[in-house]
């Protein structure tokens, strides 16, 4: 699956919401994480490009297996990426310490990588 330049803002954390089911069981998916969730909330709030944290919210209810985030700041340097990583990382460990009463015990996305300039996927 391939996510790019849709906001995911109205009605994303809703029950129904219809990429959820669009990306459902999605071994790979290619989302648009472009931004941090202040970023993305705060300072480029129309620029139509989600957050990381709704990357990870929207895989995980998607049951993804991988979420490769792509589109990242062109101006990050190689730590502030590695830093953007650790951070969806670390957010997606909590999001599911906390859902862990209402979801399965397999955590999703299980995998979670940056895409880079040269990067080929083989399907």
């Amino acid at each position: 699956m391939y996510s790019t330049d849709s906001k995911h803002k109205d009605g994303a954390n809703n029950e129904g919401y219809r990429f959820v089911k669009f990306f459902k069981d999605a071994d790979l998916l290619v989302f648009d994480a472009h931004y941090s969730l202040v970023e993305e909330t705060f300072n480029k709030a129309d620029w139509r490009h989600p957050s990381n944290i709704m990357a990870v919210e929207l895989s995980a209810r998607s049951r993804v297996q991988h979420l490769r985030l792509f589109h990242n700041e062109p101006n990050a340097t190689n730590g502030e990426l590695d830093e953007f990583l650790a951070k969806t990382l670390k957010y997606r460990e909590i999001y599911h310490t906390e859902a862990a009463s209402n979801e399965k015990e397999d955590k999703h996305p299980g995998n979670i990588t940056l895409a880079y300039d040269g990067l080929e996927i083989r399907l």
